[in-house]
C-alpha cells in the first residue's frame, strides 16, 4: 500500500496515528503493521509502536479474535469455517484464530445455526412447503458453504426442508471433492 505524498511520521506521531486508527476500528497486528509501514519515517519505529501498543493492551489479536468470532456467530449466524478463514485473511496467527473460534463455538449447535440461516434466507413465507427444485437446493447449499458450515450438516438441514432427498443424498456421498470452500468466498 504505497501512499503518495503522505507525510512520514516519527515515532511519537506514529504512535498517535496507531491509537487513532485503533479507536476507529479494531485491527489485527498484521493490519496495523501494514498501515504503520506506509506512514513511518523509520521502519524500526513500526515494531516499537506495535510493542508499546501490545504492552498497554491496545493491540491483542487473541482478544480481537474472540470478540470477532462471537459477533459473527451471534449476529450474523456464520459457521466456524468462515470465521476462521476471515481471521486468517486478516493475518491472525492460525493457532490464535483456532483457539478463539473453538471457544466462541463451544456448545453451539451448528445444525441449529444452519436452520436459523435458512429461516432468514427463505423468510417466513416458506412455511412447511418442501423445496423441490434441485437448482434451489444447490443454491442454498452453496450459500451455506459460503457461510462456513460443514457440508454434512448442510445436507441434514436441507433434507429437512426438501422433497428431493435423492439429490441431497448424492451430495452427502460426495460433499466437497476439493476439500476447499475458498471458491465460494
Amino acid at each position: 500500500m504505497a501512499l503518495r505524498n503522505v507525510k512520514r511520521l516519527g515515532a511519537a506521531a506514529l504512535f498517535d496515528y496507531a491509537v487513532a486508527a485503533l479507536a476507529r476500528r479494531s485491527l489485527t497486528q498484521t493490519e496495523l503493521r501494514t498501515r504503520l509501514k506506509a506512514r513511518a519515517a523509520r521502519p524500526a519505529d513500526v515494531e516499537e509502536v506495535l510493542r508499546r501498543l501490545a504492552e498497554i493492551g491496545y493491540l491483542d489479536d487473541a482478544r480481537l479474535s474472540e470478540s470477532y468470532a462471537r459477533f459473527r456467530r451471534d449476529y450474523e449466524g456464520l459457521g466456524k469455517q468462515r470465521v476462521a478463514r476471515e481471521l486468517a485473511r486478516r493475518g491472525v496467527d492460525p493457532a490464535v484464530a483456532e483457539q478463539a473460534v473453538d471457544g466462541a463455538y463451544e456448545g453451539t449447535d451448528e445444525l441449529e445455526l444452519i436452520r436459523e440461516h435458512l429461516q432468514r434466507k427463505l423468510g417466513s413465507g416458506h412455511g412447511n412447503t418442501p423445496i423441490e427444485s434441485p437448482k434451489r437446493l444447490a443454491s442454498l447449499y452453496r450459500t451455506l458453504l459460503r457461510a462456513g458450515f460443514p457440508s454434512a450438516k448442510i445436507v441434514i438441514a436441507l433434507q429437512e426442508i426438501s422433497s428431493n432427498s435423492d439429490w441431497l443424498e448424492a451430495i452427502a456421498d460426495h460433499p466437497d471433492p476439493a476439500g476447499d470452500h475458498e471458491a465460494y468466498d
